[in-house]
């Protein structure tokens, strides 16, 4: 199925989250052992540490690690591909969700005010994942 589109972004995560949210949404005071913390507004998604490398010294700006988060708007859920983190609703009351961290965000737009969720990996790493797939639906 192709989706309607999708977005990639793919950075350092200085906090080691990933954060998905309605705009202005409260964010989790605590994250607990999953590697998704979820409220209804709400998904923080435990990923690579910027500074999840091996080196004693950061010598430059590209020093550091990152990891990617792939989003798909799609008509509905295909058969996994990877290990299901997540699966639920979040509520977009303006259709409009917030994906980043303290440092920066992107908004997607035009989502529907109850999107179904669901986030995957192939990447089971100790600290947080390196790569995400998360698929959104009406």
């Amino acid at each position: 199925m192709q989706p309607y589109y999708e977005v990639s972004l793919i950075r350092p995560w200085h906090w080691g989250i990933a954060i998905l949210s309605a705009v202005d949404a409260a964010v989790p005071e605590s994250l607990g052992e999953s590697r998704v913390t979820s409220t209804s507004e709400c998904l923080v998604i435990q990923v690579r540490h910027a500074q999840d490398i091996e080196a004693a010294v950061f010598e430059g700006d590209w020093d550091w690690a990152t990891a990617a988060v792939h989003l798909r708007s799609v008509p509905d859920f295909e058969e996994p591909t990877g290990t299901v983190l997540y699966e639920g609703l979040l509520a977009l009351p303006d259709g409009r969700l917030s994906v980043g961290d303290a440092d920066s965000q992107v908004i997607v737009t035009d989502l529907p005010t109850q999107t179904r969720v669901r986030v995957q990996t192939d990447d089971l790493a100790e600290y947080g994942v390196s790569a995400v797939q998360v698929d959104l639906a009406p």
